[in-house]
C-alpha cells in the first residue's frame, strides 16, 4: 500500500539544482520510498537532536539524502529537502 506523499518548495528547489546524474538516481529511489519507506536499500533512519522530528534516506553512495517527516498513522511522507550532508544546516 503506497504512502501519501507531499513535497515542499524547498525540496523542489533543491531537486532542480542537483546534477543530472544525482537527479536520475533520486527519481529511481522515489518510487521505492513511496511504496515502502522501510526498504533496506533506503537506509531510513531517524535523525538525532536537534533534528529528531526528521528522518533521512540515502539516495546514493556519495552522501546524497532526502530529509523527510514521517507520519506512520496517516501513512504520510513529507519530503523536506534533498542534498548532501550540508542540508542538515538548513533546519
Amino acid at each position: 500500500m503506497r504512502w501519501n506523499v507531499r513535497d515542499t518548495d524547498s525540496f523542489r528547489r533543491s531537486f532542480k539544482e542537483l546534477p543530472e546524474k544525482v537527479r536520475k538516481r533520486a527519481k529511481a529511489v522515489l518510487p521505492l520510498l513511496f511504496e515502502d519507506p522501510h526498504a533496506p536499500a533506503l537506509r531510513l533512519h531517524r535523525l538525532r537532536k536537534p533534528l529528531a522530528n526528521y528522518w533521512a534516506v540515502d539516495v546514493d553512495e556519495s552522501g546524497t539524502r532526502i530529509i523527510l517527516r514521517v507520519d506512520a498513522r496517516k501513512r504520510e511522507l513529507v519530503l523536506m529537502d534533498i542534498g548532501d550532508h550540508g542540508i542538515y544546516g538548513r533546519f
